[in-house]
């Protein structure tokens, strides 16, 4: 008599299927594996990429902020100049009025 739990013997037709089963399933579960594996590899090369874009859109971002504190500097640079300007065109036709007039 057997003693402990031990399986029936199978017939071995029955043995044979499920090892052809077992080795299908196992077939199937590695082709999952290779095609989850390329598909991780592409998203890595996806991700890779998309963070390159983000850094030169970064970058861009960066220069044009940096490009466009510039411009209002110069653009607050130039109205400055044009007051001044405008203080030394009046200083002008004053002193050409006084030329002028009954000094002159």
């Amino acid at each position: 008599r057997r003693q402990g739990l031990t399986a029936p013997p199978a017939a071995p037709g029955r043995a044979r299927a499920m090892g052809q089963a077992a080795t299908k399933e196992l077939t199937v579960a590695q082709d999952q594996v290779r095609i989850l594996t390329s598909q991780l590899k592409q998203s890595a090369v996806a991700l890779a990429s998309t963070r390159a874009e983000l850094a030169a859109a970064k970058t861009g971002a960066e220069r044009s902020a940096q490009a466009y504190a510039e411009l209002q500097a110069v653009r607050e640079k130039l109205e400055l100049m044009s007051g001044e300007l405008k203080v030394a065109e009046a200083e002008k036709r004053a002193v050409e009025r006084l030329r002028g007039g009954p000094w002159g």
